[in-house]
């Protein structure tokens, strides 16, 4: 593929005039493009001049840049830069020998990230947040721990492989509002792990499900897991001087192993006005059967403003033990 640069400025009254000599570059083995790019002048140097750069998509959905600079140099490059940051953690030691060692890709790069969205047809749903579908920003793409032999001799490596999904951006004031999910690979072990986040406010950030997987997603997003883990969150909204106060309270843990019917452990939570657990419900079901239940009863009080004073507890097996003042059977 050759690319063709033929540079003409504008009198601003509608004439041009051709600037200096055309420029070729040819660029070997290169895809087809899909369809054509488009002009823009940036600074990708950081110079005193800008430049004037040809982005175009090619036919493996790789963004790729051609760049003319105010020298006149011609040159193509990815979007996304493919060398590591230095000014980013590259290891770690602990007091017991563990080293961990930590690669980083940009979020412009197709391997790392997944907008989860095409691009040939991406007019947003939602005016208040869009979907990033590229970012100069770099995030962790693989953690590999191993043991120091000089401090620890037992033999261990773990290789982690990271990948994203669908990052929001609010664009009414609330800015980032994370993943959608994120993908950890066990190459040792071959066992994947997606973890989802909510992405509304006020519960942005938090884990609404984790899955654990024997195969990678993108291939067989279908899949039964081996296990799931599932997250939700009451919001209650509260007016104090003038302000909205939200309470973030977990509802429940739901554990499942191999699906409902084979394994279900299940934590349930009630709270009081400030927030404070009322009852914690603990429960274990297999085969669709109850085989272990427990409920935890606490009280608390307030004292000068502090509303989160514990008072009581009580544990039982039994849902009707609730008077925190004696033992009940």
């Amino acid at each position: 593929m050759v690319f063709r640069y033929l540079v003409s400025l504008g009198d601003g009254m509608g004439s041009f005039a051709k600037c200096g000599d055309e420029l070729t570059q040819t660029v070997e083995n290169a895809m087809e493009p899909k369809g054509d790019g488009r002009f823009s002048v940036t600074n990708l140097n950081g110079g005193l001049y800008p430049s004037l750069v040809y982005v175009y998509q090619q036919g493996n959905d790789i963004s790729f840049v051609c760049i003319l600079t105010a020298e006149g140099k011609l040159s193509i490059v990815p979007v996304y830069n493919t060398g590591q940051p230095t000014d980013l953690l590259s290891s770690s030691n602990d007091s017991m020998g563990l080293v961990t060692a930590f690669s980083y890709g940009c979020l412009t790069d197709p391997d790392v990230y997944d907008s989860g969205v095409d691009w040939r047809n991406y007019p947003p749903t939602d005016p208040g947040n869009y979907v990033v579908k590229g970012a100069p920003n770099y995030v962790v793409t693989s953690l590999e721990h191993t043991n120091d032999s000089a401090t620890n001799s037992l033999a261990f490596e773990v290789n982690m492989a990271k990948t994203y999904r669908q990052v929001l951006v609010n664009s009414q004031g609330r800015g980032w509002l994370g993943f959608e999910s994120i993908t950890t690979h066990n190459i040792v072990d071959d066992i994947w792990t997606t973890e989802h986040y909510f992405q509304t406010f006020p519960k942005i950030g938090l884990k609404s499900k984790i899955d654990t997987l024997n195969s990678d997603p993108k291939v067989d997003p279908q899949q039964s897991p081996l296990s799931s883990q599932k997250t939700d969150y009451d919001t209650p909204l509260s007016q104090q001087n003038g302000c909205d106060i939200y309470h973030v309270d977990k509802l429940f843990d739901k554990l499942e192993t191999e699906g409902e019917q084979c394994r279900v452990q299940m934590t349930q939570f009630t709270y009081d006005d400030n927030g404070n657990v009322i009852t914690k419900y603990v429960s274990e079901h297999q085969q669709g059967q109850i085989i272990f239940q427990s409920w935890q009863n606490c009280s608390d009080t307030s004292i000068r403003g502090i509303t989160s004073l514990m008072t009581a507890m009580k544990l039982s097996s039994v849902e009707t033990n609730r008077d925190l003042t004696a033992f009940q059977q």
